[in-house]
């Protein structure tokens, strides 16, 4: 595992307002060798020209609006990382996240899925909270709680090997609680 590909999937919806702060924090990442995509899913704003002045820095799927959870199944159709992360598009990240989340994933090749905390800012980046619980281990049962209706990993925070689960069918994008749950499933229990 010398360098493999990350692909960073960005759904985005009406966005423009953050789009371009989002893209430039995984452009502004120490770990470089990323694949940006972002599947715009039917905005109506300035989206796609702001998408659009990233030149071939960034992929752009553009779909008629059917929702998050497609949106993110269409960016892992069109992935060739070896390990997917999901960014929300109005999500910035650290600098050092994807170095340290690989730096994980290298050090024992039989974690399927890696996660970080998480610090939360207003929109004048003034800190508003902060997530810094870690688990680590066979965490499944903690983070999937499907008895509760609850999945605990955020989507902008987690990187997992790809392929944990091949794209989810239509049907069951729909119902999914958060559009990567059926992923993290498949990744967390990985053994």
């Amino acid at each position: 595992m010398d360098s493999p590909i990350v692909s960073v999937i960005i759904p985005n919806y009406n966005y423009a307002k953050y789009i371009a702060r989002t893209i430039d924090s995984v452009l502004a990442q120490t770990y470089k060798n990323t694949q940006i995509i972002v599947v715009d899913d039917g905005s109506k704003d300035e989206s796609i020209q702001i998408l659009e002045s990233y030149g071939d820095k960034v992929s752009v799927i553009q779909q008629k609006n059917q929702g998050v959870s497609l949106a993110r199944n269409n960016g892992v159709a069109a992935s060739k990382g070896e390990f997917v992360a999901f960014l929300d598009a109005d999500d910035i990240w650290h600098p050092v996240k994807l170095e340290k989340q690989l730096e994980r994933f290298k050090a024992d090749s039989e974690v399927g899925l890696v996660h970080c905390s998480m610090d939360f800012i207003d929109p004048d980046d003034r800190p508003c909270g902060e997530n810094h619980n870690g688990m680590e281990g066979h965490v499944a049962n903690e983070f999937l709680r499907f008895d509760q209706g609850v999945v605990v990993v955020e989507t902008s925070v987690a990187n997992h090997r790809e392929p944990p689960a091949g794209p989810v069918s239509s049907a069951a994008a729909r119902v999914t609680m958060s559009g990567a749950s059926s992923r993290w499933a498949t990744a967390a229990t990985r053994s």
